[in-house]
């Protein structure tokens, strides 16, 4: 179900210029982590997954999901995404709640594997 409220246009403006920011500037932090001698190779490749899965995680946030944002019900209402999925509120929190779930078992494994080694 979609919020009747548009929100006002330089938000929307904003979040789609700081995705498309973000979108752009992830293949430089990927190629500079992945030349840094600094660390090791898993690691390196456990960052650039970490890296790589906050983006897809940011791009679903904001152009599929589009939450608005009502308290004490959180995401119950899409606002106006920018890909227009025919999906749920509820089905894009699942997506949402799921991508974000597996970046805590990255954020696990680096942890793990930089007090290992």
């Amino acid at each position: 179900c979609r919020h009747l409220i548009e929100p006002p246009l330089a938000f929307k403006i904003i979040r789609h210029t700081m995705t498309i920011t973000s979108v752009a500037v992830t293949p430089l932090c990927a190629y500079i982590v992945k030349s840094s001698s600094a660390i090791t190779r898993p690691y390196s490749n456990l960052l650039v997954a970490l890296l790589m899965l906050s983006v897809v995680v940011d791009t679903v946030v904001q152009w599929v999901f589009d939450p608005v944002i009502l308290m004490p019900l959180l995401c119950t209402f899409r606002g106006a995404p920018l890909i227009n999925i025919p999906l749920s509120a509820a089905a894009c929190s699942a997506i949402t709640f799921s991508l974000v779930a597996f970046s805590g078992v990255l954020y696990i494994a680096l942890f793990l594997y930089r007090h290992q080694v």
